[in-house]
């Protein structure tokens, strides 16, 4: 009887260590997202290209860190950038089940996808000028503006140099 007392015991106390990096850090990973010049549109889409996220730099938000995403930002006038976020280096809370041995945890954390870290976890892009035919490199001037009935309108002109 002192036998299974101690064993569950020890089975109550490697149940506290285990999981670890589900415990400590979670399923889910909080992003930046800034952009130079800022206020630029967001779009996290996942690997079916549904949007999970959308908004403006900068941002923060959060995603599973068992998917991968591409994050798009994009502005008027400006090509648009994308990011491939996929799950990379490993927590250092899920050492800690390896170490003390919780096999329960590991397995716990490999199920809640919260053993690895999303990458890059910080993104900051700046935005280059778009072209108008998409080839040449040469600058335009994007003006927008409401038009009388309250719609934006843009007028692109080229920027000539003397």
């Amino acid at each position: 009887m002192k036998q299974v007392t101690k064993f569950g015991m020890a089975l109550l106390i490697l149940s506290f260590f285990s999981s670890c990096a589900t415990i400590m850090k979670g399923g889910n990973q909080e992003m930046k997202v800034n952009s130079t010049p800022g206020d630029a549109k967001i779009t996290v889409t996942n690997q079916a290209g549904v949007a999970v996220f959308e908004g403006k730099t900068p941002a923060k938000f959060k995603l599973k860190k068992d998917k991968d995403y591409v994050v798009t930002v994009s502005l008027d006038g400006y090509k648009d950038q994308k990011v491939s976020v996929s799950p990379g280096a490993i927590e250092g809370a899920f050492w800690g089940n390896i170490c003390i041995g919780g096999v329960i945890g590991v397995v716990i954390d490999i199920a809640a996808g919260s053993w690895k870290k999303l990458e890059p976890n910080d993104i900051t892009v700046n935005l280059t000028t778009a072209s108008l035919d998409g080839k040449s490199e040469a600058l335009y001037a994007v003006f927008t503006a409401k038009d009388s009935q309250g719609e934006l309108r843009q007028m692109v002109v080229p920027m000539v140099q003397n």
